[in-house]
């Protein structure tokens, strides 16, 4: 049944509801950190917290705030475009680690590795 046409075309109700209030609906593989650019913030997030932390639960709820705003504004647009960047080649069918999909991204030597602006680092 899930292969029929008709049922393949019928959008959710959660997808139908979101578009009737006026936005846009993305969902992103589970599970697929280098297309949700969320997931670098949350990194730096946690890079932060780790190095300002005192290692206590209280400690670590003290720094939240602290971390979430750590991450500047130019690098999370950073992040949103290096996963824009990938979206596109996925969507090209590039196949990963081919010279192709270097043309879309740079890619770095660390998967874990978080992207910072050039601004950022000043």
């Amino acid at each position: 049944m899930a292969s029929q046409p008709d049922f393949q075309l019928q959008k959710s109700m959660l997808i139908e509801e979101i578009e009737q209030s006026g936005h846009l609906v993305m969902f992103f593989p589970k599970f697929h950190c280098e297309i949700n650019w969320i997931e670098y913030f949350w990194a730096q997030c946690k890079r932060y917290a780790y190095e300002h932390c005192n290692y206590t639960l209280t400690g670590l709820w003290a720094r939240i705030p602290d971390a979430l705003a750590s991450v500047k504004e130019t690098t999370i647009h950073s992040c949103y475009h290096q996963c824009l960047w990938r979206i596109q080649a996925f969507r090209g069918r590039v196949t990963y680690d081919t010279p192709d999909y270097d043309n879309y991204v740079k890619e770095y030597k660390s998967h874990r590795r978080v992207y910072f602006h050039k601004e950022d680092l000043q």
